[in-house]
């Protein structure tokens, strides 16, 4: 038997571990990611474990073309081979850890080769859906409600930066825990359960995200409409939580319009309006269309999606101008649009496209970007892959966040999509525990 499996059996304490450790990145995302250890952040050792898990990939490749297919691993040991050439022949002498943030996007994959193991190896049971929706709850409450000062604290002492849950993190914590839930467990009170908490969360992401927003309704919609049978019966029943929907959801969002402008007047939240404002310009120009195009460039009303077209097409010029169409600028530099302020932002943190697959054009060129399209369109043309009828439900939404914020380079989002994203591969009989 495969020794990995061997391994994944004997060390139940560890997996369960490190679910608990996926549990905080869930509840308090960026800032958890952000915690220092050993002068690294938890981030940080995500994409090296990432890194280092490939190679074990790349050892037992024979056994992984036989369990996913050979299209899908020898597609990405392609990528991995043109990451390392790319490094190769970059003649700058610039060689720091920001090669794999750069590169981040090729180590994340690596976790849907782990996730397989351990569901093939670690039974899943119900009370882990249970602790999922007790994370959502919290949340919820930490992002609508109240936020302990002490936490706070915790995070601005030992942490590279604080802040709230954004979108798209919420977006995916919601997504695999219903998604799977749903699918895995056929209890009515689990589908009521999974309305209750919507009802909490989409009025979050709704107020954080645009485009958050249009893929988490999108999933609950058609989650609805793929489990209408619960609706068939028990009218009273489905009557009450038709209400109940109605007036949570309610609550959460007048709770939050109501919160919108309470801020602490700090030079940091001082400055964090400043920046929303000015730069990411997050407002709505009712005079203009949703898209016009002037002096050849494309625009829009929509402050935010208007910020995010300049930079894509900035980036573009600048990919074909300077011949780095084949094979990007490389992952040893940030992309030389992020030197202008309007797109690094003030404080000149961000380096990414705020698209998954415009952001791997710019760093791995054209060859990176076809590998990554054909290594996902291996996965959807496998025969290895269960549960089709569903996986559109899954996928479409979390790539469509992806093509507006730079999630798929965030450690947690990374993770948590190609580890669930095993699931698919794992027999059903082989996930659930009876008990």
């Amino acid at each position: 038997m495969f020794s990995q499996k061997i391994y994944f059996e004997n060390n139940v304490i560890i997996f369960r571990v490190a679910l608990f450790l996926i549990f905080l990145a869930s509840i308090f995302g960026r800032s958890f990611l952000g915690l220092y250890i050993f002068d690294f952040r938890i981030g940080e050792f995500i994409v090296g474990f990432g890194f280092i898990y490939s190679l074990t990939i790349f050892i037992y490749r024979r056994y992984y073309r036989v369990e996913f297919s050979s299209f899908i691993v020898n597609s990405y040991f392609l990528l991995i081979m043109l990451f390392l050439l790319n490094i190769f022949f970059d003649n700058s002498q610039n060689f720091t850890t920001y090669i794999f943030q750069s590169s981040s996007y090729i180590w994340y994959i690596s976790y849907l080769f782990l996730g397989y193991n351990f569901f093939k190896s670690f039974k899943i049971n119900k009370k882990y859906f249970v602790f999922g929706y007790i994370g959502l709850f919290f949340v919820y409450f930490l992002n609508t409600i109240y936020f302990p000062n002490i936490i706070q604290n915790i995070f601005q002492q030992y942490s590279d930066k604080f802040q709230f849950n954004k979108a798209s993190e919420i977006s995916i914590f919601y997504i695999c825990i219903t998604f799977f839930s749903n699918r895995l467990n056929y209890e009515r009170k689990y589908f009521d359960v999974f309305i209750i908490t919507s009802s909490l969360i989409l009025p979050i992401v709704i107020f954080k995200s645009r485009s958050a927003a249009i893929a988490v309704v999108l999933f609950f919609v058609f989650e609805v409409i793929s489990l209408r049978k619960n609706l068939y019966t028990n009218s009273k029943r489905n009557i009450f939580i038709f209400f109940l929907f109605v007036i949570l959801f309610s609550f959460t969002s007048h709770n939050l319009v109501d919160n919108i402008y309470t801020i602490d007047e700090t030079e940091q939240a001082i400055a964090g309006v400043f920046t929303h404002k000015y730069v990411y310009s997050n407002t709505y120009d009712g005079k203009m269309p949703l898209f016009y195009i002037f002096e050849d460039r494309l625009f829009s009303a929509d402050g935010n999606l208007n910020w995010r077209l300049q930079l894509w097409q900035d980036g573009l010029h600048s990919v074909v101008n300077e011949n780095k169409t084949i094979f990007g600028f490389g992952y040893k530099n940030p992309v030389p649009i992020f030197n202008d302020l309007n797109y690094s932002t003030l404080d000149g943190n961000n380096k990414n496209a705020h698209n998954y697959f415009l952001n791997v054009l710019f760093t791995g060129g054209i060859s990176a970007l076809l590998l990554v399209i054909y290594f996902f369109y291996s996965i959807l043309n496998t025969k290895k892959l269960n549960h089709y009828r569903y996986f559109l439900n899954y996928l479409f939404p979390l790539t469509f966040i992806s093509l507006f914020d730079g999630s798929m380079e965030n450690p947690y989002f990374g993770l948590m999509f190609y580890f669930m994203l095993s699931i698919f591969f794992v027999n059903k009989n082989n996930i659930m525990s009876k008990t």
